[in-house]
C-alpha cells in the first residue's frame, strides 16, 4: 500500500499533471484558535483551508474528540469553495 505522505518533488509532479489533487490545509492545535489566520498569511498555491473541527470532525462524545464525520458533511463543505468549516 502507497503512504498518502509525499514529499515535496512529487507534490511538484503532482500539481503540474492533469489528475492534479486537492490540497486540504488543516492546521489545528490543541487549545487553539482554528488555523485560517495562518493559512491567510501563506499556503501552497491551490490549498483550501479545512477547519479539522467543523468541517472533518462529528461532534465530540464517546467515539472521541474528534471523530470522523459523516463523508456527506466533508463534501458538502468542499463544494462551498476555497474554505471548508
Amino acid at each position: 500500500m502507497r503512504s498518502p505522505l509525499i514529499d515535496a518533488a512529487e507534490l511538484r509532479a503532482a500539481l503540474q499533471s492533469p489528475a492534479r489533487p486537492a490540497l486540504l490545509d488543516v492546521r489545528w492545535t490543541l487549545g487553539g484558535p482554528p488555523g485560517i489566520e495562518d493559512y491567510g498569511r501563506g499556503h501552497i498555491p491551490g490549498a483550501v483551508f479545512v477547519d479539522l473541527d467543523e468541517a472533518l470532525s462529528a461532534p465530540p462524545g464517546p467515539r472521541g474528540r474528534h471523530p470522523a464525520p459523516r463523508r456527506r458533511r466533508v463534501h458538502r463543505g468542499h463544494a462551498r469553495g476555497r474554505s471548508i468549516g
